[in-house]
């Protein structure tokens, strides 16, 4: 048995339907080997196969041609007997926001089954016998109902062998040039574009009608227009890949035959606005382009009217399996369809069609928004298109206000729409207000800092123009205007006001008397942009551009200028020449990718420019790939280097994490920042350890110089057995300071151990320098001791002397040149004299020692010191890169203390 189910269990999901056609669903089964030429036929008569088994198939017809198919191949199974049955039954095409395509069926139809069949038999289901009975030559007959079949009065079909049945699908091509007819290049590029279809045309065997605006030409089946338009494709890729192959833009279409007449006013009678569709790529209704098969990408328009369905325009370009090996790729980013649609002109202040300049909800928007573009940087890409129909949603639940309700949201649907009108923001209300209150004269920074809002009657006109109320502004503006005749600003809302009302001679007047009443560069500047922009909205893009060319004079810098110059010719239909000044403006600023992607302004050329964004997409995602590897390896690199109160790492950790936080976003504006920001951090992080490494050099250096001090003042020291805790701590400092100078400091591990080691040895040496002055103060008292006793021992001796001397010479004298009482009183008293005078002198022999090495300490201090501590370098320097044993020893024979030996080894340049 044969299971209608399992057909409809293959068949593509389409989670929501952006359009529905009724149609035919044919349900085919067969047994053994089915022949090519079957299916072959089902297809030149517009089937589509939507799913598939090893016995079994379901085909979708939107028309009524899947009779004469039918028909077809029941009169060659007369001749050649097949084993085939058909059922023909009412069923509806589901096509998605991506255009993947789906069926629907009753839920009774759906649960059908049958037997392998014998024979070739065709059944219509009663809902479809109308449009069977409509093709001349088919007649239906009862026929009995088999086990597993719905129930219904299906009949059989019996088709006439005399009719052809050929099919009735067939269209007429039409290519024609862009730009203006009375250019030379004009000529010559149209020329030479026909020159090359001609080759193909006389191949093909096509008749076509040739003049200076168009090339017509008939394709009378399905075979014809995919090979013709395989071949327009092919050969305009050809011709834009050679650097001398005269390129030239055209419009292309196909039109269904029905109602039309092969002559040369065919274009004039296609119902088509030419200066909309997509150059280089031929445009047609979605029933025909999905006739066209796998090897052609249906892409849609934003002119999109649901209501149409699938007779909506659309327009094909080969996909990767129609382009082969050779093939390139293109961003997939869609825009909301229904705040593009609309049936209006374009709004002079967005660019949209579904309203007027006067009913524009860029009206409310008060100023700028700069931070737009840093939040849709945040976006990944393949949200833009999600995005996209969630705005749809909204506006398909509040078409009247849902525009002005995004614009207003904070969520990510409503940021979407927020950059749509932030495109146009050089040409809006809150731009007029943005540019009276600046002060700057260089386009850089102008609207930072602005002034206050100043004058009578300007600001009220400005007010009333934004809510509507054309009366009042009229009356405040001739109020201002007499009160202000030589400003700028009613000059510049007055043509505004006229191009509201739809007189632009009086617009164009009033912007050119703005401009021309304005005193700096950036109210220049602005008012070129929207004179240029008036041009630009009348279609007479030449102007436009040079007046986009003079603001470029007036404010250099603004991109804006340029940019606008780019979508003029996307307008005008010469794509490729704006896809080179497009890339340049991505070069200089990145957000000029996003903005691209959102604006509907470029939807002619919008196939084009997102084929030629694909190279610079690719580009930087694999180098962003690269960066988001070296960002991890700076992250690791970072902890080992730097301990986490490093005051470094602060700064270094919020740069990481903010790089790392790119990696997770897939948007061109981050991969370009995480490109840059690896760059610098990385460069950064470099210069940081190199610096970091030539203090931790110098550092050691200094705590070098430090311990050779503290271990010059110790060794003096009289007492070393005393010093254990001071010896511990000098030799521990002298051990990490060697190491240090020994290790390669480049390496992480020995950096970070460094780091740690000297803050130790910083704290122990600051330990021992407080140590050091108690030992000083013992030193200096030690050596005063001794200095004095010397000095007392000299000055004691030589009043010893004096007193030998000094005692007989009295006695003497005193015999000889005395008498009395004293004389009695000496000679029986003498040695009694003898100890006074001896006890004198020892005192004045001490006063005089003291007050001579008080006088004196200092100096033989510091020459004692001095040439000690000369001897100590001459003896360094034979020996460099060591440091002498023993933090307090004493001179001599057995100076060490019981120190460890320190070694400095040698220097880190070796």
């Amino acid at each position: 048995m044969y299971s209608f189910s399992d057909l409809i269990e293959n068949l593509p999901s389409v989670r929501q339907s952006r359009m529905v056609a009724s149609g035919f669903g044919l349900w085919m089964a067969w047994s053994g080997q089915l022949t090519r030429a079957l299916g072959q036929t089902l297809e030149d008569h517009g089937g589509m196969q939507m799913a598939a088994t090893s016995t079994q198939a379901l085909w979708f017809f939107s028309t009524r041609e899947v009779f004469k198919a039918l028909a077809r191949l029941q009169s060659w199974a007369r001749l050649n007997p097949l084993p085939v049955s058909f059922q023909v039954l009412p069923a509806s095409l589901l096509v998605g926001w991506s255009n993947e395509r789906s069926m629907s069926v009753s839920a009774e139809l759906s649960k059908q089954e049958a037997l392998a069949p014998t024979s070739f038999s065709i059944l219509v289901h009663p809902r479809c016998k109308d449009a069977a009975m409509a093709v001349a030559g088919l007649e239906l007959k009862p026929v009995t109902i088999l086990p597993g079949m719905a129930a219904a009065e299906w009949r059989g079909l019996e088709s006439d062998p005399s009719y052809s049945y050929e099919s009735s699908l067939a269209w007429y091509f039409v290519a024609k040039p862009l730009g203006n007819p009375g250019d030379r290049d004009y000529t010559q590029g149209w020329r030479q574009f026909f020159g090359r279809a001609e080759v193909v045309l006389r191949r093909m065997g096509l008749k076509f009608i040739f003049n200076e605006s168009s090339l017509i030409l008939p394709l009378e089946n399905l075979r014809l227009l995919r090979g013709w338009t395989r071949e327009m494709l092919n050969q305009v890729r050809a011709v834009k890949g050679q650097p001398d192959g005269h390129y030239w833009p055209c419009v292309m279409l196909a039109a269904p035959k029905e109602g039309l007449n092969f002559n040369e006013e065919l274009p004039k009678k296609l119902s088509i606005e030419w200066n909309r569709l997509t150059p280089d790529y031929p445009h047609m209704s979605y029933r025909t382009a999905f006739l066209l098969g796998d090897e052609f990408t249906v892409n849609a328009v934003s002119y999109f009217d649901e209501r149409q369905g699938l007779e909506n325009w659309c327009y094909v370009s080969l996909s990767q399996a129609g382009e082969g090996e050779g093939g390139g790729g293109s961003l997939q980013v869609d825009l909301p369809r229904r705040i593009l649609a609309g049936a209006e002109k374009e709004c002079f202040y967005c660019g949209l069609k579904s309203h007027q300049p006067a009913q524009c909800p860029s009206r409310n928007i008060p100023m700028g928004r700069p931070d737009i573009w840093e939040k849709l940087a945040m976006l990944n890409l393949e949200d833009f298109t999600e995005l996209s129909r969630e705005v749809d949603e909204v506006l398909q639940k509040n078409p009247a206000g849902g525009v002005a309700e995004l614009l207003e949201a904070k969520n990510r649907s409503g940021l979407l729409v927020q950059a749509i009108y932030e495109n146009t923001l050089p040409f809006q209300l809150r731009m007029l207000r943005m540019v009276w209150r600046s002060r700057s004269k260089d386009w850089a920074g102008a609207f930072e800092g602005l002034g206050p809002e100043e004058g009578e009657y300007i600001w009220a006109a400005l007010d009333a123009l934004r809510s509507g109320n054309q009366a009042n502004t009229e009356s405040l503006l001739g109020n201002a205007i007499l009160r202000y005749p030589r400003s700028y600003q009613p000059r510049s809302l007055q043509a505004l006001l006229n191009l509201e009302n739809e007189d632009y001679q009086q617009a164009a007047f009033f912007f050119q008397e703005a401009e021309r009443l304005s005193y700096t560069p950036v109210q220049r500047a602005a008012f070129c942009m929207m004179q240029g922009r008036l041009w630009e909205y009348l279609f007479n893009f030449d102007k436009a551009i040079a007046l986009y060319k003079q603001a470029e004079q007036h404010a250099k810098g603004w991109s804006d200028t340029l940019y606008r110059q780019c979508v003029c010719f996307v307008k005008m239909g010469f794509t490729e020449h704006a896809i080179g000044q497009l890339q340049g403006l991505i070069e200089n600023d990145p957000h000029m990718f996003n903005r691209i992607l959102v604006d509907p302004e470029l939807e002619r050329g919008r196939f084009s420019i997102l084929a030629s964004l694909w190279d610079l997409w690719r580009e930087a995602q694999a180098e962003a790939q690269v960066a988001a590897k070296t960002a991890e390896e700076l992250s690791a690199r970072l902890d080992q280097w730097f301990a986490p109160d490093h005051p470094y790492m602060e700064a270094a950790r919020t740069r990481v994490d903010r790089l790392l936080g790119l990696t997770r976003v897939t948007n061109y504006v981050a991969f370009q920042r995480l490109i840059s920001g690896t760059r610098s951090f990385a460069k950064d992080l470099q210069e940081t350890l190199d610096s970091e490494v030539r203090v931790v050099v110098k550092r050691v250096d200094v705590l070098l110089e430090r311990l050779v001090e503290v271990q010059r003042e110790a060794s003096w020291f009289p007492f070393p057995k005393l010093l254990r805790d001071f010896n511990r701590d000098f030799n521990y400092c002298a051990e990490k300071l060697n190491w240090m100078k020994l290790q390669h400091l480049q390496v992480a591990d020995n950096f970070r151990k460094a780091q740690g080691y000297l803050t130790e040895v910083e704290d122990r040496l600051h330990v021992l320098q407080g140590r050091l002055v108690t030992l000083r103060v013992i030193r200096d008292a030690t050596f005063f001791v001794l200095l004095l006793g010397r000095n007392f021992i000299w000055m004691e001796l030589v009043g010893l002397g004096l007193a030998l001397i000094l005692m007989p010479v009295i006695v003497y004298g005193t015999e000889h040149f005395m008498s009395g009482w004293v004389v009695d009183m000496l000679l029986r008293q003498k040695w009694q004299l003898q100890k006074g005078l001896i006890v004198i002198l020892s005192i004045a022999a001490m006063a005089f020692a003291a007050l001579k090495t008080a006088v004196v300490f200092e100096r033989k201090k510091e020459q004692l010191f001095s040439e000690e501590y000369a001897k100590e370098v001459k003896f360094q320097r034979s020996k460099p890169g060591r440091l002498s044993r023993g933090a307090a020893s004493r001179r001599g024979k057995g100076r060490s203390a019981g120190g460890k030996a320190g070694k400095t080894g040698k220097s880190r340049a070796k």
